[in-house]
């Protein structure tokens, strides 16, 4: 097989890879900015403790964003929706560290795990 097929193959097979959905729920467009902020399990995040994040899709089960620094905990407390906000505990399954974007360094995916009730 000559250089360029391998290359050539080589391409289609990272294509496909990158194609390959992970999600079992149908993803839809969810771009936005929304509030983030480190989540110990316990204790509601104060005020200062969210963070902006640029919101790029939602499923039924999970989220995923663009955010300026990687997350410090396992879990993290979400504000969606306008004001009053709407607070979902999610569980940090993947983060990817990007190089192309200015502003945001890091893709976070994540399962929602449950809706924090006032």
């Amino acid at each position: 097989m000559s250089t360029p097929a391998i290359a050539d193959e080589v391409a289609q097979c990272e294509q496909n890879f990158l194609l390959v959905e992970q999600r079992k729920d149908r993803r839809l467009s969810y771009v936005c900015r929304q509030l983030v902020a480190p989540f110990d399990g316990v204790r509601m995040p104060r005020q200062d403790e969210f963070q902006w994040a640029m919101f790029k899709d939602v499923s039924e089960a999970g989220i995923s964003f663009l955010a300026e620094t990687r997350p410090t905990t396992g879990q993290l407390v979400v504000a969606v929706g306008a004001a009053p906000f709407s607070f979902l505990i999610v569980e940090i399954v993947r983060v990817s560290e990007l190089d192309d974007l200015e502003a945001f360094s890091f893709h976070i995916g994540c399962r929602v795990l449950s809706e924090l009730n006032a």
